[in-house]
């Protein structure tokens, strides 16, 4: 069952309000909170929490666009916001901004849909957690394991993050070497490295300072690697 995306809706003409309203109310789990007034606006993104939130830049005064921006996105721990605006006005946003997306009126409806799936996904996706032990959890996309005993925590390298991912999605299968080189380093020839064992070494080494219990090891049977984790 997934779950509701609550999405927050800023826009002071009743057509077009009503307009985007119907057409995002046809995803069964999104919930709209509709706002046509800056007081309201800056009141309830104090008291609540949005997954993401619409807005009408044309709407607020100029000197509330970055107080907006900034409210929302610490209140709501940097959530995606889609920001629009007529062609004739220009507004000091940054669209490179990883968080922030902005269309020009006039838009298509499925662009603005579009871009509120794939913040969705990508939230699922960012929010994905791969527990390595019960107490042990390996945040991909962050780049970190946590031990929710003891609290302790470590960041670890892209290529390390990477590597951890592939050892454990091909944990029953059998590896390769040069199909890990591949994987992570885009290494495609038979060549003597070191590389994967400097990393193997490193992994483990942050592994065993969180959590002692678990060790894991590439065993070589026959020329094939198998991924074994020792809890």
């Amino acid at each position: 069952m997934k779950k509701n995306i609550s999405i927050l809706l800023f826009e002071k003409e009743i057509f077009l309000n009503s307009i985007l309203e119907e057409q995002l109310s046809n995803f069964s789990n999104y919930q709209i909170s509709l706002v046509d007034h800056n007081r309201n606006l800056f009141k309830i993104i104090n008291e609540f929490f949005f997954d993401t939130a619409i807005i009408n830049l044309d709407d607020l005064e100029k000197d509330d666009i970055l107080k907006f921006i900034k409210v929302f996105q610490e209140k709501n721990n940097h959530e995606n916001l889609i920001l629009y605006h007529d062609q004739l006005n220009e507004y000091k946003i940054n669209n490179n901004e990883r968080n922030i997306i902005v269309l020009i009126k006039p838009f298509k409806l499925n662009t603005l849909t579009t871009h509120i799936i794939d913040i969705v996904n990508n939230k699922d996706k960012n929010t994905q957690k791969i527990y390595l032990m019960e107490n042990l959890i390996f945040l991909p996309v962050k780049k970190i394991i946590y031990n929710t005993n003891t609290n302790m925590k470590d960041h670890l390298t892209e290529k390390e993050t990477k590597l951890l991912e592939y050892l454990f999605y091909n944990k029953n299968y059998e590896i390769l070497k040069k199909n890990i080189l591949t994987s992570i380093w885009g290494i495609e020839e038979d060549i003597n490295t070191h590389t994967l064992e400097t990393h193997l070494y490193r992994l483990r080494q942050k592994l065993y300072k969180l959590e002692p219990k678990l060790t894991f090891s590439l065993i070589n049977k026959n020329g094939k690697y198998f991924y074994q984790i020792n809890k």
